[in-house]
């Protein structure tokens, strides 16, 4: 890791600003970025995360969402309650 940010410090002096701009912001999340590699049993990435919210997302693009702030306030509750009883299916509580 420290290579990369080594490399990453070396590109800040880049003539393409393009490239500095890069590496500037990089520089500026550098420890963000590696909080997997420091802390033990973290996944680098947010699968989970991101498969909770898929049906949600596939849900709005195929039904073109809804026209009141009732409808938006039943979808929220129910996908959120489906979402909750997936993940608790192998459960016992």
């Amino acid at each position: 890791m420290l290579d990369l940010c080594a490399a990453l410090e070396a590109g800040l002096s880049c003539p393409v600003k393009k490239a500095a701009r890069f590496c500037r912001n990089v520089l500026d999340v550098y420890p963000a970025l590696w909080t997997f590699v420091r802390v033990e049993n973290l996944e680098p990435t947010n699968n989970i995360a991101e498969r909770t919210l898929r049906i949600g997302v596939i849900w709005r693009k195929i039904s073109f969402g809804n026209h009141s702030q009732g409808g938006c306030r039943f979808v929220e509750r129910i996908l959120t309650t489906v979402q909750t009883l997936r993940l608790n299916r192998g459960r016992k509580t």
